[in-house]
């Protein structure tokens, strides 16, 4: 016999593999042979073996019917309870496509006629029932017995007396000829003991059943189960409590409820559930089993029919009437109003409080009433606080369904025992109240302590509930009255005499898990050493690597395997080893040995030879495995499995670059910077090295002056986006811009609109290019650059450098006339563009001027900028000549600023007199409406702060006799100050056409510049959402070229290469050799090719040199292949990551990995077998239909749904495959979203991204898709954990019937916590599928958009993606004024900050080609303990083996408690705000203003 041990986490995850039993797939082909009673422990996953033999069957039947043309026949999953028959039948449609249907009595059953049944018949093909209902149908020859392929027994220990099992076999199976019978198989964890015989015999079992018991050899169980501790706890049942006026309420209650069952026999239920309760509960709860008994039994009345419910309810009043004078009493913290058994559970219940973090308890009752009054009563106690000690616990009720006679108020449905065994399994709750129903059938996972509070006599529900303790540190115990016998001693006695019979059974039927390999004679010992050197003379013993001098044994080769195969990777349901079969040969005295290895290695199966000992046998076998694993490099050169750490060359970036170090930025600056930054200088776009110099004189004689050509291309602000045909408009916008020319030495290429954002929204700037070129004179260049000067110094309000024109200038910007006058001048040359008026008049006054009295009209002031004397740093655009305001007029109300509070009434005269003494002698004087020109702002950030714009346009007043003229007109400088952005915007266009060229890339400019725009400009683009993309397409190209490069690599290796060939340290590496800074468009303290000062502040200091983060060098790599990708697909990616990264090995264009891949398969494998898939997986073509995809090889497709937990696999599992899909998901899922939201925030597409890939989304899926049916596996715990996938998505469509849209809608799959292995095989199906297709990727494109597409598109969006559970509860917090949050992981003591945590560096061997890797083992999955911490003290705490589920677990728990008590925050953190309000520095005094 049996018992698995099985630990399972808080969160569902479990904490100890899930080996796959050997003795599982034994008993599986046995019962495939021959008719078979498996005998083993509850939990130990008799119901696998089951759907192995179910898959096998249904199989065989399915070939029957199709060459034969008959009706298929039919399998029956017999059960003795009805729960049973709907979770048996949601089991097996969970885990395999067998159409299996669940019938029941509550079904009118009874009243099916033939028709019925056939439809039934004809619609399925296994049929999950009651005893009673099978046995009908044969009765009355609805189905004949030859028409049945096969009948299962679930829990066949009742096959005895005139239980409806016996009567199947006996009256119709035994009836039947033999060669129509159908197979047999039964289960159960206790064979009954033959009547009449002293000893323990279950022959008769096999009579009856015809097969023969097989079970797993008891020692070797021993190896496997964690058996729990047993122990008697016994209690004083004749306690004498003090005569109380509760206790004196009760008794006269209970007189009053005798005379009323007198009346009728219905009240003796009632009856029977308070004389239970007063008698061994105690006063306590005989009050409080009242509500639940008449409850019940309100039910059943007003649910009957006939004369006496009337009558029968008035009754009822009475009693509910004799039940309200009993009032209910409080518990007392003594207890002393219950019997000492409820005073026992609590002492035993305290002794756990010490281990209460992973506490996990059922308490097993006989009755319903009981269960419910005492989960009240555990209630109560926690009330109590600390002075019960029971707070700790987190209690809930489990029972069945009822039967008749019982109180039906408590039947609960299999929806809500759902929804409590998933708060048990996910720590939600800690301990169940239960009556049988969790002995046997249900789902329950694991448990700590187990209190049988209500003895049963039965050894089958002693071995069942005691199987439910299999944590490894589990309690049993049985409750039992002082004055009894020791019932504990009883039951043991009858458990060894039922284990010594069954390992007295004959050697073939007594499963041996680990392999007898010991030799028959017991002494495998050869002292002179002579027999086992004749025998291995002509084998090889030794195996030594010559390039390590590594050697290998004969003898150390199996655990040198068995260290080979525990290192493969694995997850919470595997413990992977060599699985070893010594068999003796046809020649007598002679064995042979064949190891298989588990699924995931990169061979499966080695044989012996002939030996005349099992452990030589054994030992060959494994020799060969080792040598072959080597050779194919699944061992390292030193005879050992590949490490998951490598070491590496980490100097080697610095050695590179040693002399680039030595020529930057003085020590002061390398002090300043960050370990993660590195100072550049800044790099100016070629274009511009093409200066503009002043002519030079032609011929000295003639004094003639030469001139120099330049190219003209105008810039016009536009309201709407421009077309390329419109016409040259140089108003643009509007009368108060004026278009301006830029004039350089060559041609400039040609660009798209330039958007910019402006507080009344986007404008657009269009670039036209006059074909003229034009000759300005030396004079002309002169005037152009002293007024351009004379612009940038109104703009910035200081001097800006920008050339001369005797060494050169990289640009002139110049002002265009109006409209009207080149409308004019028809026939213009480019020169004659150019208001020279305004240039000239910039060119010669430098300075402001004074206004005067022949400037105060408004056709001379409308456009110029004007200074307020004393305000030099303010310039002021006109509004309006108000002629009815004089310096003597008073201020109006509604228009001072707020420095002119409690001026009310002073003239304008006054004001300056006395906050500015100054004295305004012209009192007649109009005054001139102005509003204050901003600075220049950074027009491509869509999202600034409008203060200053807000301020700029508030009016104001400025005296003519106090203010200055500049001579630079208005819309000359408000053109300037979008001019500005659209030259920043330009210089990264032109640094694009320079980045491109140099790598030789066709990359479309708008991608590209928004693959180097860095997001710390805030411009509305920037790389981080092709960064998305390229890291996903490098993920896709890296893991393909490994995938088919290294043919015999295991998943872990496969991954270990990858992250060590696409981490950060590495591309930071390739940047650096490419010199990327130079294209990087970053913050900058000038713009380099005019010296201008940059109108952020916070650049570095350095002049003429930036810092840039190792990261953002990273990203820069990734950001191009993005661009790439998007620009033109797979072929321009590939080339962009040459480019980048280094040639591929053999690898030229995209479509050689396929043919590379497809030669090295052949050469490995010349002569492939013709693959047929085996009946575990089903029928592979309702996969392919339901996927779109039909597969030319199916080994693939079989091997995309074997988990590593299979055995004798005729296939490797769908580790690599679904390290393929994995990465072509990812690349699917980031397309996608990239595509529908082209301008969203990377955090934003990022998290959408995450909400499409994760577990749960990915299982619904998989589901949906009937995947799921078809894995091939051998794990129980997968079993289950698959069946309640299947159960939580049909709940969730049940709920979803009862909102308004009748579907299900948004992330409906949130909380499912859904098994991995779900979203593992949908990614190893598109994995398989992208191989099959010979790699063509639009295949897998389209399987992606007819199987996820539609969720993602009905399920995600923007507008309701859900926040992840850590990012609500960090704002949360914060909000709530904390700043010491932390999530730490408690179990290795690893603190992780909830704000940004930088990742590890990655080891890996750097080498000039980024496609060289190192050598790695895979990760392992330990299980860890993360805790929320606020103020270093715990709030909550989860268990997993995922740290993604942890996480989002602890997280969610905690946000729960923040909801149930909005000020827990504030109890434990101790700081206060540290967000403090800046004062505002005090300006000079303004101008009045509004």
């Amino acid at each position: 016999m049996m018992t698995q041990s099985m630990s399972t986490s808080k969160t569902g995850a479990r904490s100890a593999p899930d080996a796959p039993r050997k003795y599982q797939m034994e008993v599986a082909e046995r019962a495939i042979k021959g008719n078979v009673v498996a005998v083993s422990d509850t939990g130990s996953g008799k119901t696998l073996i089951a759907v192995i033999l179910l898959k096998h069957m249904v199989a065989q039947a399915r070939k029957e019917a199709a060459e034969t043309g008959c009706r298929q026949k039919l399998s029956f999953f017999v059960v003795n309870k009805v729960p049973l028959v709907f979770q048996q039948q949601t089991y097996i449609a969970s885990n395999s496509d067998i159409k299996a249907e669940a019938v029941c009595g509550a079904m009118n059953v009874d009243t099916f006629d033939m028709e019925m049944w056939n439809t039934i018949f004809d619609r399925c093909e296994l049929i999950v029932l009651t005893g009673q209902i099978l046995f009908n149908i044969l009765q009355h020859a609805f189905l004949k017995i030859h028409e049945c392929n096969l009948i299962i027994f679930d829990e066949c220990h009742h096959a005895i007396g005139n239980h409806c099992y016996r009567q199947i076999m006996t009256t119709f199976y035994a009836g039947a000829d033999k060669d129509c019978r159908p197979k047999i198989f039964g289960m159960t964890a206790s064979p009954p003991k033959d009547k009449g015989n002293k000893s323990f015999s279950a022959m008769e079992l096999e009579r009856t059943l015809d097969a023969q018991i097989i079970t797993a050899s008891y020692n070797e169980v021993l190896q496997f189960t964690q058996k729990p501790r047993e122990r008697v706890v016994r209690y004083n049942q004749l306690e004498e409590l003090s005569t109380t006026d509760l206790y004196c309420a009760q008794e006269e209650a209970l007189q009053q409820l005798k005379a009323l069952c007198e009346s009728d026999p219905k009240f003796k239920t009632v009856l029977g559930a308070f004389e239970y309760a007063q008698l061994a509960l105690g006063p306590w709860c005989a009050t409080r089993i009242w509500k639940y008994a008449l409850r019940g039994l309100r039910d059943d009345f007003l649910n009957g029919v006939g004369p006496h419910v009337k009558e029968r309810l008035q009754q009822l009043d009475k009693a509910e009437t004799i039940a309200k004078k009993i009032q209910d009493a409080p518990l007392d913290s003594s207890l002393s109003t219950v019997r000492e058994k409820l005073k026992k559970v609590v002492e035993i219940l305290q002794e756990q409080r010490e281990s209460a973090g992973g506490f996990c308890a059922i308490i097993f009752v006989e009755r319903r009433p009981v269960a419910h009054v005492l989960h009240e009563f555990l209630l109560e106690c926690k009330q109590l606080g600390p002075e019960i000690g029971l707070d700790f616990i987190k209690a809930a009720v489990l029972t069945g369904h009822g039967s008749k006679g019982d109180i039906s108020q408590h039947r609960m449905q299999l929806k809500e025992q759902r929804r409590i065994l998933d708060g048990f399994r996910r720590g939600h709750i800690n301990l169940l109240v239960s009556t049988d129903v969790a002995e046997e059938g249900l789902d329950i996972d694991r448990c700590r302590l187990v209190i049988r509070f209500d003895i049963k006599n039965t050894l089958i529900s002693h071995i069942q509930s005691r199987g439910r303790a299999r944590d490894p540190v589990s309690e049993y115990i049985i409750m039992q009255p002082v004055e009894d016998a020791d019932h504990l001693d009883a039951i043991k006695a009858k458990e060894n005499e039922m284990r010594q019979w069954c390992g007295n059974l004959p050697e073939d039927r007594v499963i041996n898990l680990g392999g007898n390999d010991s030799d028959s004679s017991g002494n495998d010992s050869d002292p002179s050493g002579l027999e086992q050197m004749r025998e291995l003379a002509d084998v090889e013993t030794i195996y030594v690597v010559e390039s390590t001098g590594a050697r290998m044994s004969f003898h150390s080769a199996v655990a040198l395997l068995h260290q080979y195969c525990a290192s493969l990777p694995s997850d919470a349901y595997t413990q992977l080893q060599p699985y070893f079969e010594v068999k003796p040969t046809v020649v007598p005295g002679e064995f042979e040995c064949r190891v298989t290895l588990p699924p995931n290695a990169p061979v499966s199966e080695f044989n012996s030879g002939r030996f005349s000992k099992k452990s030589r046998a054994k030992n060959a076998a494994a020799f060969l495995a080792c040598k072959k694993l080597h050779l194919l490099g699944a061992l390292s050169d030193r005879l050992l499995p590949h490490r998951n750490k490598v070491l590496v060359d980490g100097d080697l970036m610095e050695e590179e670059f040693e002399e680039e170090e030595e020529g930057e930025a003085d020590d002061a600056s390398k002090s300043r910077s960050k370990k993660s930054m590195k100072s550049f200088p800044i790099n100016q776009p070629k274009f511009w090295d093409n200066k503009i110099v002043a002519p030079t004189v032609v011929s000295e004689v003639e004094s003639r002056v030469g001139c120099t050509r330049l190219h003209m291309t105008i810039f016009t602000l536009h309201l709407n986006p421009p077309a390329d045909h419109e016409q040259l408009d140089v108003e643009g916008a509007g009368s108060d811009f004026r278009s301006l020319c830029l004039l350089t030495s060559q041609v400039l290429p040609k660009f798209d609109p330039i958007q910019l954002f402006f507080d009344e929204g986007s404008r657009w700037v269009k670039m036209t290019s006059i074909d003229q070129p034009m000759d300005l004179t030396a004079q002309q260049l002169e005037d152009l650059h002293r007024y351009c000067k004379l612009l940038y110094l109104n703009l910035y309000r200081k001097p800006v450098e920008m050339g001369s024109v005797k060494d050169g200038m990289p640009h002139i910007i110049a002002p265009i006339k109006s409209k009207a006058d080149l409308l004019a001048q028809s026939g213009s040359t480019p020169d004659q563009f150019i208001d020279w008026e305004e240039v000239k008049a910039g060119a010669i006054t430098t300075n402001a001027v004074d206004i005067t009295e022949s400037d105060l009209l408004w056709d001379r002031l409308k456009d110029r900028l004007l200074i307020e004397k004393g305000q030099m740093g303010r310039l002021y655009f006109t509004r309006a000549l108000r002629t009815d305001l004089t310096p003597s007029s008073p201020i109006p109300d509604g228009i001072k600023g707020s420095r002119e509070l409690g001026q009310g009434g002073k003239t304008f005269a006054e004001y300056y007199r006395e906050t500015r003494d100054t004295t305004i002698f012209n009192l007649n004087q109009p005054l001139v409406e102005v509003s204050r020109a901003p600075g220049v702002e950074d027009l491509l950030q869509p999202n600034k702060n409008n203060t200053r714009a807000q301020k700029a346009t508030a009016a104001r007043f400025l005296v003519p006799e106090l203010g200055l003229m500049c001579p630079v007109a208005a819309s000359v400088f408000r053109s300037g100050s979008w001019m500005v952005s659209a030259l920043n915007r330009l210089d990264g266009l032109l640094l694009t056409i320079d980045f491109t060229s140099e790598l030789k890339l066709p990359i479309s400019t708008p991608l590209a510049l928004e693959a180097l725009t860095t997001s710390e400009l805030a411009h509305a683009i920037n790389y981080q959402r092709l960064e998305l993309l390229g890291d996903t397409f490098l993920k896709f190209l890296t893991t393909l070229d490994l995938y088919t490069r290294h043919l015999f690599l295991d998943e872990g290796q496969l991954s270990m290469r990858r992250t060590a060939m696409v981490n950060n340290k590495k591309l930071y590496y390739h940047a650096r050799r490419l010199r990327m800074d130079r294209f990087i468009i970053a913050l900058r303290n000038v713009n380099p090719h005019f010296f201008a000062p940059s109108t952020s502040s916070e650049t570095p200091n350095t002049p003429g040199r930036r810092l840039i983060s190792h990261k953002t060098m990273a990203d820069l790599i990734e950001s191009t292949l993005g661009a790439a990708y998007f620009s033109g697909g797979l072929d321009l990616g590939f080339e962009a990551a040459v480019a980048l990264l280094g040639p591929i090995d053999g690898v030229n264009r995209w479509e050689d990995f396929g043919h590379t891949y497809y030669d090295r398969i052949h050469a490995s494998n010349p002569n492939p077998r013709q693959f047929v898939p085996p009946p575990v997986f089903g029928d592979l073509s309702n996969v392919e239909r339901s996927i779109g995809y039909k597969f030319t090889d199916l080994k693939l497709l079989a091997e995309a749904l074997t988990h590593a937990t299979s055995l004798r696999s005729q296939t490797q599992c769908y580790q690599r495959l679904e390290f393929l899909g994995d990465a072509i998901l990812d690349m699917l899922v980031a397309k996608h979203w990239v595509e529908v939201y082209p301008v969203s925030g990377p955090g934003k597409i990022h998290s959408l991204k995450s909400a499409s890939i994760n577990n749960q989304i990915l299982g619904v899926i998989c589901i949906q898709l009937g995947l799921h049916q078809h894995i091939h596996h051998m794990s129980s715990a997968l079993c289950n954990d698959i069946n309640r996938a299947v159960e939580k998505l049909n709940d969730a469509m049940e709920d979803a019937k009862g909102s308004p849209s009748g579907e299900l809608e948004g992330e409906f799959w949130e909380d499912f916590n859904y098994t991995k292995v779900l979203g593992d095989v949908l990614e190893s199906v598109l994995g398989a599928v992208y191989v099959d297709s010979r790699f063509d990727f639009s295949v897998v494109q389209r399987v992606f958009d007819n199987c996820m597409l539609p969720v993602l598109q009905k399920h995600l969006s923007m507008e309701t993606l859900k926040g992840h559970p850590v990012s609500v509860l960090v704002m949360r917090v914060q909000q709530d004024g904390c700043q010491l949050l932390t999530l730490q992981n408690i179990t290795e003591q690893t603190t992780v900050e909830l704000k940004s945590t930088p990742a590890s560096p990655t080891s890996f061997t750097e080498s000039d080609s980024f496609w060289s890797n190192s050598k790695s083992g895979p990760v392992s999955n330990p299980v860890q303990e993360y805790a929320v911490f606020i103020h270093e003290q715990v709030i909550a705490s989860v268990t997993s083996t995922q740290v993604q589920v942890a996480r989002k677990e602890v997280a969610k728990k905690v946000l729960e408690l923040m909801d149930r008590d909005p000020g827990m925050v504030a109890r434990y953190c101790d700081c206060a705000s540290r967000v403090s309000k800046r004062a505002r520095s005090p300006e000079s005094s303004p101008s009045p203003e509004a």
